[in-house]
């Protein structure tokens, strides 16, 4: 747990010294729809030395994100920034809910076209970012009868996020683009209960989820 809580205070620290270095500005909003894709998740309780497990391949429904992002392009080169990015999104089914709020730091690249005195980011501008990912996640599993309560939990995870898009900077101050981003982390958590009016018990769970995002927003330039 500190070296999460110290990745994160990094994280803040760089992005509080990078504008010194930085010439352009930049914050974007955004919404989209999230699929995530089929899973299989695992789920065990152990009272005493007795343990009830269940495994199923859980097809998720396609829902909704929304999201901010912040960062910087370099003043040496315009083709290399920064930024930060955090989102919401759900991925349900019958059996399986999850909600997940990732926080990323990300390395960002573009390729500046049509570029003018007014536009030194160019007019039009593909671009590619890549990072690290922490993911804060809630998530409640439904395996009755074979479990007989449902079994929830809340945590963090590190994980990956990549993305790609098209931005087009129709003023100098504004812009709109489309994206496709990809995210990746892995759920494996065991913790156990005491509870003073029943027995004790252990809850293992674990699953992997990698999902589809496609997203379209406004950019702000400063």
């Amino acid at each position: 747990m500190c070296v999460k809580i110290s990745v994160i205070v990094t994280v803040f620290v760089l992005l509080a010294v990078i504008p010194a270095c930085m010439a352009e500005e930049f914050f974007d909003l955004y919404l989209g729809q999230t699929n995530t894709n089929d899973a299989e998740v695992w789920a065990e309780r152990e009272y005493w030395n007795i343990s009830v497990s269940d495994s199923e391949e859980i097809d998720f429904a396609p829902s909704g994100l929304y999201g901010l992002r912040g960062g910087f392009w370099s003043d040496s080169t315009r083709q290399i920034g920064w930024a930060i990015d955090v989102f919401y999104f759900e991925t349900d089914s019958e059996k399986v809910d999850v909600s997940v709020i990732p926080l990323s730091f990300l390395l960002m690249l573009r390729l500046p076209l049509f570029v003018r005195d007014e536009f030194p980011g160019g007019k039009l501008q593909p671009y590619f970012g890549l990072g690290l990912s922490y993911y804060f996640y809630d998530i409640d599993i439904h395996f009755q009868p074979i479990i007989s309560e449902t079994v929830s939990h809340h945590g963090a995870e590190f994980g990956m996020q990549c993305q790609m898009g098209l931005l087009w900077q129709f003023h100098k101050e504004y812009g709109i683009f489309v994206e496709y981003r990809y995210t990746s982390f892995k759920i494996r958590e065991q913790w156990e209960t005491d509870e003073w009016f029943s027995s004790d018990y252990t809850t293992r769970i674990e699953t992997t989820l990698d999902t589809h995002h496609f997203l379209m927003g406004i950019s702000f330039r400063f």
